[in-house]
């Protein structure tokens, strides 16, 4: 219940551990959007949340700010009221403030069934190369009793089950237990594999009290070709916070340590540079400021990013992306993403994200909040040394996220519904660009997005042309064959001054200065992949994409 809350903010609860004050963030609600003030409002999670005994926080986000309410009884508690807008936790009981919101937290009493061990998860990879994977997961016992024993199968595409059988084991009353298969599973031929997993006779007892969590499911994709993978990191950030600098550290860090297998993009909140819904997106992910979504497959203290980015840049993509046929007419800027697929996949959206560096801006809204000045905080890439706020005349920012033309999640429809090997797909973007950007330096990213699990599957990113060649007739310019493996001819009405050839990285694999109308790449060193082949004339440059196979 919201006395005075913004008509239109997007609230939700969230649960976190407290041990003296409030710890790592457990779990949240799905969203409530703000109709009318003096409104209850009842939501739930997404989840089923387990809590064991022990203390926790629960606390309200209202439009941008996080507010505890952890207060719930009369007199006042102290060490019960804090709050967090943006910049850390804060204990307003300390100075005897007692007026925070209050919230009633009403908790179903779970009664554990004489017997329930559920299958929670299983930790087998989507994305494959011919080979053994394992089969593994995780299981929890949902009841009083300790799990010593247990059953485990799986099948493949509903063949012949496959048990083994894990004893000696010691799991407590909601404790869980991962389990992997002595033996890998071989997949040996390209295509779509469906793995059932199923447990049964827990502790020698048959049939447990709960069959509907004894069962998952999944698809393995076995690939003959590993594409190019780049992990995208999006960082919370704001002008306010006086913790941010934190981030913009490490978002340089990332970009400078991973130039080709990186980007980074800052989601401004509450500053000149917002786009606000992009902010409005990633409010619900984040439990704070500075944090940040690695793939949108984990929320993240800007620390902790390069872990982060290992464990995503290690998994299989089932696709390539890249960006086409750019064109800027009268301060529009159209582009399309193409993704190039090499595995089925279904409920997959295209979307991108416009980007820019180096931005500056004059008053007070471009100066850096820097609690890291003075140095108390330890070093912090130099922003120890800087004043608390950075004026704005000496703040550069990067990775600037400007426009979001496909909302959040992506372009429904932007993809079909079912999507195969070997097909490629091209969705188109116009967006309006601001005369106080400065187009040079300005990037476009294209993002993959599974909507199944909300992750960013795949990304690509390119420098926006600002002087592109208009091609009136096909036969200006041929680049043949497509797809390629020992050559590719290019031959031009006009003259070829430079080509150049860069790879989904956008690393420059070839550069040659021509000055002729016909020129043939040997393209026989150049790994399988997909290649962008920019084709520069005294008109303007000419960009197109060329799979070598």
């Amino acid at each position: 219940y919201l006395i005075a809350p913004t008509v239109g903010d997007i609230v939700s609860a969230r649960v976190f551990a407290f041990d003296g004050e409030p710890g790592e963030l457990i779990a949240s609600t799905m969203d409530v959007v703000i109709t009318a003030p003096e409104t209850q409002y009842t939501t739930l999670f997404p989840n089923e949340v387990i809590l064991s005994e022990g203390y926790y926080l629960i606390a309200l986000v209202e439009g941008q700010s996080l507010i505890s309410v952890a207060l719930t009884s009369t007199p006042f508690v102290p060490n019960s009221a804090w709050a967090n807008f943006g910049d850390g936790w804060i204990n307003i009981g300390v100075d005897g403030n007692k007026h925070t919101y209050l919230i009633e937290g009403i908790f179903d009493e779970y009664v554990a069934l004489d017997f329930d061990i559920a299958l929670e998860s299983l930790t087998i990879p989507n994305y494959v190369l011919e080979g053994n994977i394992d089969i593994s997961g995780v299981i929890r016992n949902m009841s009083v009793d300790e799990l010593t024993s247990i059953d485990i199968e799986y099948t493949v595409n509903g063949g012949e089950a496959l048990m083994e059988p894990f004893t000696g084991l010691s799991v407590g009353a909601l404790e869980t237990y991962e389990f992997a298969f002595a033996n890998p599973l071989s997949l040996t031929e390209i295509g779509a594999y469906d793995i059932v997993v199923t447990i049964s006779n827990a502790n020698g007892l048959g049939p447990d009290g709960n069959p509907d969590n004894d069962q998952l499911g999944t698809i393995v994709n076995v690939l003959d070709y590993t594409p190019a993978k780049m992990v995208v990191g999006e960082e919370a950030t704001g002008t306010w916070c006086g913790y941010c600098p934190r981030g913009s550290v490490f978002m340089e860090y990332m970009a400078q340590t991973y130039p080709n297998s990186w980007i980074g993009i800052a989601v401004h909140n509450n500053d000149p540079m917002v786009v606000p819904e992009y902010d409005a997106g990633i409010q619900s992910w984040i439990s704070g400021y500075p944090r940040g979504l690695i793939d949108r497959a984990g929320n993240y203290d800007p620390l902790d990013f390069e872990e982060a980015f290992n464990e995503r840049i290690a998994e299989f993509s089932p696709a390539e992306l890249m960006i086409e046929s750019q064109s800027i007419v009268d301060g529009v800027l159209t582009f399309e993403v193409t993704a190039t697929f090499f595995a089925k996949v279904a409920n997959f959206n295209i979307n991108a994200v416009l980007l820019e560096d180096y931005v500056t801006g004059t008053g007070a809204g471009y100066a850096q909040a820097n609690y890291y000045s003075g140095g108390g905080l330890g070093e912090m890439g130099g922003y120890e040394d800087l004043p608390n706020p950075v004026p704005a005349a000496d703040m550069v920012y990067m990775d600037v996220a400007r426009a979001l033309p496909g909302g959040w999640g992506g372009v429904e429809g932007s993809l079909p519904d079912t999507v195969f090997a070997g097909e490629s797909y091209s969705y188109a973007f116009t967006v309006a660009l601001d005369e106080s950007w400065d187009y040079d330096n300005m990037q476009i990213v294209g993002m993959l997005i599974n909507n199944n699990s909300g992750e960013i599957e795949n990304a690509c990113v390119e420098d926006v042309i600002t002087s592109i060649l208009s091609i009136t007739n096909n036969s200006e310019l041929s680049v043949y064959p497509n797809p390629a493996s020992e050559q590719v001819n290019i031959k031009s009405e006009l003259t070829i001054e430079t080509i150049t050839v860069y790879n989904f990285a956008g690393q420059i694999v070839f550069a040659e200065t021509v000055n002729n109308t016909n020129y043939r790449v040997n393209t026989s060193k150049l790994g399988a992949g997909i290649y962008l082949f920019q084709i520069e004339t005294k008109e303007g440059r000419i960009a197109t994409r060329i799979i070598i196979e």
